[in-house]
Order: structure tokens, then sequence, then C-alpha cells
């Protein structure tokens, strides 16, 4: 809950003049702020001081997106630096007075500092120096105009850096990690983060913050491997964090429609925003200030001092703008109008700062609240929460627009899914992403999203067996009726023309290729997990056990016929509870549970669910691992596509199978749980793949990993799986996937595959290849 003590943010002044999203904004001193945009240009603003009036005059103009800026005081004169799509980097000489025709003759730049080969992304300035990131998957450090060090090491994207000292820079990639150069030596790799890593800020001399793609923010020391802290609270990506300086608080912006402060670990205020995409925040140091760049092309400054809150009627305008916001389903989850709250629901207080309601309106509509200062302030409207007979369908997800995106001829085209109220660079990087295609085709996709959507008015749219016995023991699995599931489904399924089909299925003759729907790890008996998570929480410290209340309703509605929407997302928020709190060793029977409500969620922080599997993935506690790998199998059948959004990017995937590849070569007495879930994740892997198109780079990988597991998972079911998913990925791959596949075959042709199914799954990969 937010301390009342604690002054809060109020808008202070809305900055127009960019043409377009507005991607990163400096602000150096309490009358000054530089900007940088999609449209092409570099803006200087002042603040009046007589009127307190901001007015700006144009320092750069360009045919090419500004995606980074930086403040630098130079010894002679202080310098706006630059860095745009074209991999250019300028420094610009702000001109002062500010004259009143802000549109008089732009000057060139100062200099430039060129070297990088692909866009500049990020760049910090201190101590004279200057670091640049770019995705060139290089930083570099510049002083006086000229290169003093290249900083190679990351193996993608350089999407943040920050100076820590004269001989200290850090570094964060879409590479997951954070690294710490001295003097431009490697000197260490900060790992923890599971996406792309998008900003980092220096909180003291030894200790930092970063934000990610995977929406949580991390404190770290020089000095400790491991983060000092994770907060959570956004629920998208975060794409900017700062720190104010006089208080040690933090702020953070992203994806989520909001920035968020940050005291002692906890969300002391969140504001939201009208607009999706919150693309930078910077703070004053002179007076704590806050501004804000977006993707409606506005800077906004807000500020806890009262003297320099904005009129009154510019502060309710943009409460109107923020409360006509139009808010996709896509954002907020399925929405279940008749199970909601009318506004009787609104006289009940929030639990927490920025907590989020929804309310069904007289007019049967949906409304979206938040929990702010102690009150419930409308933050938009569910737009399509009714449905819509417009809506396209694809991958059982209804959206806006379906296009056909043709990449070379001759090969199917790919298809690319995109919502009105999603920011179309975001749709296109999930695309690009998702298809492995190169990011220089960004642009592209995202200008054909906006050129061909324009005009549209957001203000008017069998019960199983049981696994374990009579006791509870982590890592049984019920492989017999795993069997016969995937080998009715597979064989049942494979006539079925409802999705993508490829020319090559066409042309062949095949009975089990390619699969098409996931499989699960679903079977389970409650008594003995039940009974284990009372053994175990009477282990924990009192301030950190659940409830009898909490362990009561999982044991009352942990059973198939009584798992629900509703109740699964009860239990998962009692669970991720014990997660959080219990002693590690302790959470198996709470991993469990997890895994067996993930197909029956739907509305839950996807972010938060992954992390909880993936921080279990380790290979020294293979039971927890085992749990882990069940509940990622049962996240592709999750309702929440969000979820298989994030289990889909390629750096998870490839986290993923490192664990999965060192886990099958550890020596098991049973070992056929272990692979059959192994072997169940890249079935599913597969199926999804083919549900997309696939693409070349996507199947190749896969493949690889099936090539390797192969002589390992040597059980009959497993072994099965691997093969049903490997012709699946053949049906999309190249011929350097098809050349991998055929020479395994022939190196492992004496292993043993004398079941009827077996053979027949092989008649069909031959035939593939």
């Amino acid at each position: 809950m937010a301390n009342d003590s604690i002054p809060r943010y109020t808008l202070s002044s809305t900055l127009l003049g960019h043409e377009s999203d507005v991607k990163a904004v400096s602000f150096p001193n309490s009358s000054t702020i530089v900007s940088a945009s999609r449209d092409g240009s570099v803006k200087l603003w002042n603040r009046s001081n007589q009127s307190g009036t901001w007015s700006f005059k144009q320092l750069h103009t360009g045919s090419v997106y500004v995606n980074s800026v930086t403040w630098l005081n130079d010894k002679e004169t202080p310098l706006a630096i630059a860095g745009d799509q074209s991999s250019s980097i300028y420094a610009c000489i702000p001109v002062e007075p500010f004259p009143d025709d802000s549109n008089e003759e732009i000057l060139e730049p100062f200099y430039y500092l060129l070297g990088h080969s692909s866009n500049v992304c990020a760049l910090d300035s201190n101590y004279g120096l200057v670091v640049s990131g770019s995705w060139d998957q290089t930083a570099r450090v510049w002083k006086d105009g000229k290169l003093l060090y290249t900083l190679e090491g990351h193996s993608q994207a350089v999407w943040a850096v920050k100076i820590l000292s004269e001989s200290l820079v850090l570094t964060g990639s879409a590479d997951k990690t954070i690294r710490l150069w001295e003097n431009g030596k490697a000197k260490k790799v900060f790992k923890g983060h599971t996406d792309a890593v998008r900003g980092l800020t220096i909180i003291t001399s030894t200790s930092f913050a970063s934000c990610s793609n995977d929406a949580s923010i991390r404190i770290w020391d020089i000095n400790s491997n491991i983060p000092l802290e994770e907060l959570y609270g956004h629920t998208s990506f975060i794409y900017s964090i700062a720190t104010i300086p006089a208080t040690g608080e933090i702020v953070s912006s992203g994806e989520d429609r909001s920035f968020r402060v940050w005291r002692n670990g906890e969300t002391v205020q969140v504001v939201t925003l009208p607009y999706v995409s919150a693309w930078s925040v910077a703070v004053n140091s002179e007076n704590g200030d806050i501004a804000v760049g977006g993707s409606d092309g506005t800077i906004r400054i807000f500020t806890r001092e009262p003297s320099r809150y904005a009129p009154d009627d510019e502060i309710k305008h943009f409460q109107d703008l923020v409360a006509s916001s139009g808010i996709g389903k896509d954002q907020v989850g399925s929405v279940n109008k008749e199970k909601l709250e009318g506004k009787e629901g609104l006289l009940n207080p929030g639990k927490n700062e920025g907590e989020v309601k929804m309310i069904r309106t007289e007019i049967n509509t949906v409304e979206a609240y938040q929990w702010s200062a102690n009150e419930w302030i409308k933050i938009g409207e569910v737009v399509g929460s009714a449905g819509s007979t417009s809506k396209k369908l694809y991958n059982g997800v209804e959206y806006d627009y379906v296009f056909d995106v043709d990449i070379k001829d001759g090969e199917p085209a790919l298809k690319l899914p995109y919502n009105v109220t999603e920011n179309p660079y975001d749709a296109a990087r999930r695309f690009l992403e998702q298809n492995e295609l190169p990011m220089s085709y960004l642009d592209n996709v995202a200008n054909f999203l906006i050129k061909n959507t324009e005009g549209v008015d957001l203000t008017n749219q069998a019960p199983a067996q049981d696994p374990y016995g009579t006791r509870y023991v982590p890592g049984i699995e019920n492989s017999t009726s795993s069997n016969q599931h995937a080998s009715q489904q597979s064989y049942s399924k494979s006539a079925s023309k409802s999705s993508p089909t490829s020319t090559a299925t066409n042309e062949k003759n095949l009975v089990v290729i390619p699969v098409k729907s996931f499989v699960q790890l679903s079977s389970f008996k409650a008594a003995p997990i039940i009974k284990a998570i009372k053994t175990n929480n009477s282990k924990q410290k009192v301030d950190k056990q659940l409830t009898e209340a909490e362990i009561s309703f999982i044991e009352q509605n942990l059973a198939p016929n009584l798992l629900s929407e509703e109740s699964s997302s009860s239990i998962f928020k009692i669970v991720t509870k014990g997660l959080q709190s219990w002693v590690p060793a302790d959470i198996l029977p709470l991993l469990d549970v997890l895994r067996i409500i993930i197909p029956s969620l739907r509305t839950f922080p996807p972010v938060v669910l992954l992390q909880s599997l993936l921080s279990s993935l380790d290979v020294d506690a293979p039971k927890h691992c085992l749990l882990a790998l069940r509940g990622l199998v049962n996240l592709f059948s999750s309702p929440n596509t969000n979820a298989t959004k994030l289990i889909e990017s390629p750096s998870t995937r490839d986290n993923i199978f490192d664990i999965v590849k060192e886990l099958g070569a550890l020596p098991d007495p049973k070992p056929e749980p272990r692979n059959l879930a192994i072997s169940s994740l890249i079935y599913n892997y597969a199926v999804l793949s083919w549900k997309h198109g696939g693409s070349v780079m996507s199947s190749n990988a896969l493949l690889k990993v099936c090539v390797e597991l192969f002589p390992v998972l040597i059980d009959s079911e497993s072994r099965y799986r691997l093969l049903l998913a490997t012709g699946t990925l053949l049906v999309d791959c190249g011929s350097a996937g098809k050349s991998m596949v055929a020479e395994a075959l022939e190196r492992f042709k004496d292993l043993p595959v004398d079941e009827e199914r077996l053979t027949v799954v092989l008649s069909d990969i031959k035939q593939l290849i």
C-alpha cells in the first residue's frame, strides 16, 4: 500500500511537437529536456523561468528514426548526443536563448561519431565520456569525439548502456545478460533476466538496477553474482528505468500504459498513460521531476511540487484521455462480463497501489479502474469485450486483422496477427521473433500495419488416473495413460485440414505427420499432494505459511471436475504466494499444483508464472526440474495467449533446451518420467512451430535438439513423441535440416524401433527427407 506521507506525482506539463513516437528523453536540468523521435527529429525543450511554459528548438531533422539521446556536459559547451536507425551518432550544439521562431535554420551537427553498423538504440554520458549501444551487438566508448574502446562480448543487440565511473561501464543486451567493463576490458557478467535487458540505472557507486522484457526489475551489487532484489508489478515489457537521486527511488516505464515509482522494493505510485508504449523515462536530478516519452508523440512531465502542477483543466484533460482510452482484451486477458461486479464493486478498497479492477456498467460495457491514492480511478474502457463478428480467429485467438505475409517465393505465406490496441512496432517485433526473421524488417512490417489499419476508432468497438498411488512422490508420471493419449491424438488428428498445410505434406502419403494438437501432463491424485502441502507448510516460519483457509480452498477445488478458470486463478495466487515465501526445498507440491492448473488458467500474469517455472529448472534439483518441465508442457495449452508468446520466444526456448539437454545427459535409475516430460516439451514446440507455418531457422534449431536427444530418450513413448516432433518439424525445414535428420537416422539405425507405431512415423519421416 502506498504511504500517504509520500508526495504523489501529478501532471506538470504536456510537450507537443513531435509527430511520431518519442523514443528517448534526457532531463539534464530543471529547465532543459532533449528528446528523440521516430519522426526523425531531435528537439531541445526550454522552460521559461517567468511563465513556466516550455518551448522547443529543432536540433536535428532527418529521414530515419532517432532512437536514443543523451546530454553531454562538455568542457566548452554542453552537447545533445543522438543516435539513429542508420547507425549514426551526432553531437548537436544547443542554441540559447530560444528564439521566438522555433523554425529558424537548423545547425549542422558539431561532430559525428561513426563506427556502428546498425541501429544505435542506447546512449549515456558522464565523466566526459559517451557510451553507445547498437543492434550490431557492440557498445562503444567515446571521448572528445574519438573512439576509446569497442566493447565486444554480447551475442545479441546491446539495448542498454550506463557509465558507472571513469573506468567502469555497464551494458545490457537482448542476450539477457548485463556486462561490466573496466577500461574497455570485460570484467564481469550478471545473469538472471529471462528476456532482453532494456534499461539500466545507477543507484550508488556500487549498485545499479536493470529492467527487462521479462517484466521484472532487478537490483544488483557490482560485487555480487546474483540480484539483491527482484521487483514485479509491470505486466509487460519494461523499456526504461531511472533513479531519483534525492530519495533513492526508482522510476520505470514500459508496454503496459504506465510508469511506476518504487521505494524500498514496493510500488508507491502507478501513473497510467493514455497510450500503450511508454518508451522512455528520465528524472531531473535537481528537482526530482519526471519526463516520459511515449507512442502518442508527446512528452509529459510529472512533479511532486504543487507550485509546478499543471492547471486544473490540463490535469482533467489528461485524466479524461486516460479514462477514455481503449484497452484491448489482449492487455487484460479474458473478460467474462457476467461474472463482473457492477459499480458497487468500487465501494471496496483495493489491496495494493496500482491494482486494476474490471467493472460492468449499466449499459453492459466493461470499464477498467485502478487503485491509486486510496481511490478507484478510471483508466480506460475494455474494447471488444462483448465479442465481434468482425474478428479474425488465428491459433484460437481473436484478432482485428490477420495478414498473409509473403517472405519468399514458393513458400507458404506467414500469418501476421494484429489487434488495433497494440503498438504496431510491438506486433512487428513479435512477428519477426516468432519467425526468426531479421530485425532489419521491423520498420517495413510496422509501417505495413500502420498503413493497412488506418482509421480505426478505438472509442467504438475424463478424470485422469493417479500417478502417485497413495503417497506424494514428485517425479512419477502415469506413462500408460500418457502413451495412449499421445498415440490416439497423433493418428486421429493427422487428417485435419483446419490448420496451415505445407506443399510437402500435400505431396506425400503421410499417416501421422504432422501432429497438430498439444499434449498435456495433467494426471494427478489430490490427496497425497494436499498432504504434502500441509506437511511442508508446517515447516515454514509462521509469517511465511499459507493460511488454513488457503490450503482448504486448494483441497476443495483440486479435482478435474472442479477446476475452472475462476478457481484456478484463485489457486494460482495462493501457490504463487507459497513459491515466493517457502524454503525452496519444500515447494515441490506447490509446483505440482501449478502444473495441474495451468491448462485452466486464463487470467494471470504470464511473466510471473513463466518465471516461477524457469527458476525451478535446476539440474542440481532434478525433482524441481521435472515438475517445472511438466508445467512448461502444459503452458502450451493455456487459454492465455500471452503465456504462449513468452514461451515461444527464441531466447526463452534456447535457454530451456540448454537445461533440457544437460538434464537428459544425467544418469537416472528411472528415467521414464523425465524423458516423457522432455519429449512432450519438444513435441509441443514442434506443434507450435507447425501452427505458425514454421520457419527454417526455428525448425532447424529444434531438429538439432531432437537429433541430440534421440539416443538419450530410450523408452518407447518418449522416443515416439520425439519422432513425431521430428517429422512435424521436417514439414517446414530447409535442406540443412533434412540432411541433419538423414545423417542421424543412418547413425542410429541400429537402435531398436520394432513397434508398429515407431515404424509408421519413421516411414513418414523418410518420405519427407
